[in-house]
């Protein structure tokens, strides 16, 4: 549970990372605002990394600690990025105003936050669920009733249509992370072995 723990933390550095980029480079506003990331850090990062990492584990680390760390925080990162940049552009799309797309964009980490999290713990069990099922309340909670503190606001309801649908999107998309993340570093880590298998012949 260290790793898993651990890969909570960098999922978040990876999507700040290439968001930062990504709106330096087109010159657009960032999307979120820190009390919003705060709001999503508690409740996918902070709270339930803690946690999970009190689990009792005997399992031993296999292979290299920091790679399966990026293997399982990369998908996660770049599924957060591919949301929120789909968030954005169909949100100005639409006409949404800035508060509206930032708030739909808070939930879309909070959505692929809470799926990564289910995919890094199961099967669940009840501390497990006590933890997953608590977060969401928490956030739940802290939406509803401090949106003013967490920078939330009331949607109009073609933003609850448009975030409803990319909510589903998310959970399709985390896994098409996976999957190609998973494709990809299997290739590399073959060409690099390939590599080594012929200097060494040589």
């Amino acid at each position: 549970y260290l790793e898993r723990s651990g890969s909570l933390f960098l999922v978040k550095n990876v999507f700040s990372l290439i968001t930062s980029i990504l709106a330096i480079c087109l010159s657009v506003r960032y999307p979120l605002r820190p009390s919003q990331i705060s709001l999503i850090s508690m409740f996918t990062i902070g709270i339930p990394g803690f946690l999970l990492s009190q689990m009792p584990n005997t399992d031993l680390i296999r292979g290299n600690f920091v790679e399966n760390i990026l293997k399982r925080a990369i998908p996660g990162g770049l599924a957060d990025v591919f949301m929120i940049a789909t968030s954005v552009v169909l949100g100005t799309v639409l006409g949404l105003n800035e508060a509206d797309i930032s708030t739909g964009a808070t939930l879309m980490i909070a959505v692929i936050g809470f799926a990564y999290i289910y995919s890094i713990i199961r099967p669940l069990n009840g501390y497990k669920s006590f933890t997953l099922f608590g977060c969401m309340i928490g956030l739940v909670l802290c939406t509803a009733f401090l949106p003013t503190l967490f920078s939330m606001s009331r949607m109009e309801w073609k933003a609850w249509i448009l975030y409803g649908i990319l909510g589903f999107a998310a959970f399709g998309m985390l896994q098409l992370m996976n999957y190609a993340t998973g494709k990809i570093w299997g290739f590399v880590k073959d060409i690099h072995h390939n590599r080594i298998r012929k200097s060494r012949k040589r």
